[in-house]
């Protein structure tokens, strides 16, 4: 997958920060955020509306309203863009309504986000992607 267009949705300013700390060393430039459900219908909007053409949505479980906020906004965007890999971001290992399960405790590496996003964009991580000087 080349220029992948990945989109989040966290309430928690902390894993949106890891998340682009992760793009950035995979050379990937994450799009649009969401940290409640009302950006998220923004988002949803720009999606129906063919602004946006998303490959990739990282979505935590919660998004302001309860704990089945992810589960539903998966089920709408996959009804709006077919195709789209969804990865549930969450501290829950029984969360089972992504296609893949990132663990946002490092205790696992195989349910790693950086896993999982080496896994589907073909992208290798790198400690920095920062070029370096002579």
């Amino acid at each position: 997958m080349q220029n992948p267009v990945i989109l989040q949705f966290d309430e928690d300013d902390s894993y949106l920060m890891v998340v682009d700390i992760i793009c950035f060393n995979l050379g990937l430039t994450l799009g649009p955020k969401a940290t409640s459900i009302e950006e998220s219908r923004k988002i949803v909007r720009d999606i129906e509306n063919k602004v946006i053409k998303p490959d990739i949505a990282i979505i935590a479980n919660y998004l302001g309203y309860d704990f089945t906020d992810g589960e539903k906004l998966a089920v709408k965007l996959r009804e709006i863009a077919p195709g789209i890999k969804i990865i549930a971001y969450s501290t829950d290992a029984e969360t089972s309504w992504g296609d893949y399960l990132a663990i946002k405790s490092g205790l696992d590496q195989s349910k790693s986000l950086v896993q999982i996003l080496c896994e589907i964009t073909g992208k290798e991580f790198k400690g920095s992607n920062i070029k370096e000087t002579d």
